[in-house]
């Protein structure tokens, strides 16, 4: 789902300003390693001065800001960024998907690359997250971004408390997989203990098609057999 579709002036006025601004420096990543040092340190055009540019062509500045975290990906991973630069680079390269994401909060591929790139890269995982919690606000029937930022959060960041409310949201959004709410009571009962883990399977078994209770029955007695089990 995109915002809305822009006219002809602004696509113009967003493709002219924007890819010459934009484009212009990333392209001079071909040339020497001042070249390369100068682009990193110009930084991604602000927010505000693409907006200007952007007009109600809102979807395709997002477009713009993807695709300028492929160009600097690419440069990245093939090694074309000097190494003194690179830990700048992955800034930019998280500004470029925040801006993506306020431009279009909607728009899946910004959350897809910030679970793929930024969320692995070291010191960036809390920005990820931060990033597609935000994204599972506005994408409201998307369970996938929230259970992926859960299982970062309790991964890489080791806070199961955040992990807990993020698989919490996932299991309570359409077509999510039993294994969403399964790990959201197992988060729930190692951080705010069995009583809310069980209340929460409970509520799912009273907005959930029958199909799915034996699921629920089964991770109910699971979970009260570990409890008995740690209090021995």
């Amino acid at each position: 789902m995109r915002a809305g579709a822009p006219n002809f002036i602004s696509a113009v006025m967003i493709i002219v300003g924007m890819m010459g601004y934009s484009y212009g420096k990333l392209n001079s990543y071909q040339g020497s390693a001042f070249s390369y040092a100068h682009m990193i340190q110009a930084g991604p055009s602000p927010y505000l001065f693409q907006s200007i540019l952007a007009g109600p062509a809102r979807g395709l500045a997002a477009d713009i800001n993807v695709l300028n975290v492929f160009t600097l990906y690419d440069r990245i991973s093939h090694h074309t960024i000097p190494d003194k630069q690179l830990d700048i680079a992955w800034q930019h390269l998280s500004t470029h998907l925040q801006t993506a994401s306020n431009f279009d909060p909607y728009f899946w591929d910004t959350y897809r690359l910030t679970a793929g790139l930024l969320a692995f890269h070291k010191g960036s995982a809390d920005d990820a997250v931060k990033l597609m919690e935000k994204g599972s606000q506005y994408r409201s029937w998307d369970w996938e971004t929230p259970f992926i930022a859960g299982f970062i959060a309790h991964s890489i960041l080791k806070d199961d408390q955040l992990a807990a409310r993020l698989m919490k949201t996932s299991a309570t959004r359409p077509d999510a997989p039993s294994l969403a709410f399964g790990l959201a009571a197992r988060f729930l009962n190692k951080t705010t203990g069995e009583n809310e883990a069980i209340q929460f399977l409970q509520y799912m078994k009273t907005v959930l098609p029958r199909d799915w209770h034996k699921a629920i029955d089964r991770r109910l007695k699971r979970l009260k057999q570990e409890n008995r089990s740690d209090a021995k």
